[in-house]
């Protein structure tokens, strides 16, 4: 079983909940089932980073975050942590229905691309990663 958290908020309750710290809090008692931080932080990419950094229990999920932030400097953030991680702590999401599935896989594989990720980098952040911390099952 896995834990999923939403790691970013927007809103006018950006300050009121932060859900990097509810991580650590719970990070800090579970050291074997998977935590997954949902769109990896959104804005705080890289403290998400730290936060993976620190336990082999912890991905980052690419949902909504990288498309929001397209064309930002905090576009290329991701690509960093995502290497820094390793690929294979690092999982796809759509975030569909509010991002058109097609669209989204679209958009993350050109996005793979243009960071230089390899296909087998690229094969761990769409299925892979996923498949080995048993997401799912062929």
């Amino acid at each position: 079983m896995f834990i999923a958290i939403d790691t970013s908020y927007g809103t006018l309750n950006l300050y009121r909940n932060d859900n990097l710290k509810l991580s650590t809090l719970i990070a800090n008692k579970i050291k074997k089932s998977p935590i997954i931080l949902l769109h990896s932080g959104g804005a705080r990419v890289l403290e998400a980073m730290l936060i993976a950094e620190s336990q082999n229990n912890i991905y980052l999920e690419t949902s909504f975050s990288i498309l929001c932030y397209h064309n930002s400097s905090i576009e290329q953030d991701f690509a960093f942590a995502y290497k820094k991680i390793g690929t294979n702590r690092v999982l796809y999401g759509s975030d569909s229905p509010y991002i058109n599935l097609k669209e989204s896989i679209s958009f993350t594989s050109k996005y793979l691309q243009k960071y230089n990720f390899l296909d087998s980098e690229i094969e761990n952040i769409f299925f892979n990663t996923a498949k080995n911390i048993g997401y799912f099952n062929e």
